[in-house]
């Protein structure tokens, strides 16, 4: 089941306190990582930004990274994205995301 919660992803304990909490966000295969969301996240930790550059090299698209922030607390890195975004070029690539969140969910 999914509930929708209004707030800031990067604070989840705070509608969710006491419960495991996981932040699933996208992320590119080219070792991109500097605009969107993930500058917030790595403004709360420096852990996921920091496993995503270890292991971009060695990751395809649908691939998933779980990184334990805190005690109750996960970032998945979903490798969603193909490059980055410009003028003639949308980098979304669904299947993988699909693909990642299957696998995600067999984890859980």
């Amino acid at each position: 089941m999914i509930n929708y919660i209004k707030g800031d992803a990067t604070f989840p304990e705070k509608t969710s306190p006491g419960k495991n909490n996981i932040i699933v966000h996208i992320v590119n295969d080219i070792g991109a990582w500097g605009r969107g969301f993930v500058l917030a996240l790595s403004r709360r930790w420096t852990r996921p930004e920091y496993q995503y550059k270890a292991a971009w090299k060695t990751k395809q698209l649908g691939d998933i990274q779980i990184v334990q922030v805190e005690k109750d607390i996960w970032v998945v890195n979903l490798f969603g994205q193909h490059g980055i975004k410009n003028s003639n070029y949308i980098p979304v690539r669904y299947e993988a995301i699909h693909k990642g969140l299957k696998t995600l969910s067999f984890i859980l």
